[in-house]
């Protein structure tokens, strides 16, 4: 379990893809680094400076991507060395973040109204996904990454195909979409609301 600590409310968790570490995301903007096994204190790794609310590994559980109340999201090594990566350009919270499974791209969230795609190993640059219907809540690739569905505040998701502008609408809900996810085979779309 993340021990409590000085680093206030927990926000979100997620294991490596071999298991062997938990990340934890905190209100005071603080990342940490556990081991799962409960072995050994957390790491504290640099970066952060808002409230941080998502945190995803990298397919190779080599880098940390954070999405932060201020705006920006953050790429990090998980051993602490090297500069912190800041992908800067959303308006508003950046609510989810996660990497692609190439682990070149990462995807992020924005209260916004926008998704972006972001090439982020050299020099920062992004695709930007927009429609008109509040917030981005919540995205997803699909397992290939030729797709990205996104959950939005006006009850409705999007199946975007990467580099077309013209998403597939997704309606039926009542309420705002909090949440989505591909099928393992990623022919398939599941979204929930509040």
């Amino acid at each position: 379990s993340v021990q409590p600590s000085d680093s206030g409310f927990v926000n979100a968790v997620a294991f490596s893809p071999e298991g062997g570490l938990v990340v934890s995301a905190h209100a005071d903007g603080s990342v940490r680094l556990w081991r799962a096994d409960g072995k050994g204190g957390a790491m504290r790794l640099a970066g952060d400076t808002g409230e941080t609310v998502s945190v995803a590994f990298s397919p190779d559980g080599r880098w940390v991507v954070t999405a932060a109340r201020d705006g920006t999201a953050r790429v990090r090594r998980t051993d602490g060395a090297g500069p912190v990566v800041e992908l800067r350009g959303h308006t508003d919270e950046v609510l989810s973040a996660s990497f692609g499974s190439d682990g070149e791209r990462v995807v992020t969230a924005s209260r916004d109204g926008s998704a972006r795609v972001w090439s982020w190993r050299a020099q920062p640059q992004a695709l930007t996904l927009q429609r008109r219907a509040g917030a981005v809540q919540a995205l997803a690739f699909s397992p290939r990454g030729e797709h990205l569905a996104t959950a939005h505040a006006d009850g409705t998701a999007a199946v975007w195909r990467l580099g077309d502008a013209d998403p597939v609408l997704l309606k039926g809900h009542g309420a705002e979409v909090r949440t989505v996810a591909f099928s393992p085979e990623g022919d398939r779309v599941v979204t929930a609301s509040v």
